[in-house]
């Protein structure tokens, strides 16, 4: 309920503060030059929330150059690995097959 009540006080505030923006025709509509454009707001809550995504890209990359290495190094194989007497590992059944 306070959740509710919360988000309902901050909306009333946002619909308060936003302009009225001109209708402007969607079929016609040009991206304004760059130069015009204001840069964003800084708050803490978009300083966060971009330190997240840079610590998530980083995550992943560190994750990806191991999957790498692993490949690479040989260190990981899907039919399992051979062992000194040449025999392959990880194999179901663990012996000769009868015939």
């Amino acid at each position: 309920m306070a959740l509710v009540a919360v988000g309902l006080i901050l909306l009333r505030r946002e619909w308060r503060a936003a302009p009225e923006e001109p209708q402007l025709d969607r079929s016609t509509w040009q991206m304004p030059p760059l130069f015009n454009l204001v840069p964003p707001e800084h708050s803490r809550a978009r300083n966060i929330g971009l330190l997240v995504l840079r610590g998530y890209l980083i995550l992943v990359a560190v994750l990806v150059a191991v999957k790498f290495a692993q490949l690479v190094g040989g260190f990981a194989t899907r039919a399992g690995r051979v062992s000194a007497g040449g025999r392959r590992t990880g194999q179901r059944g663990g012996g000769r097959r009868a015939g």
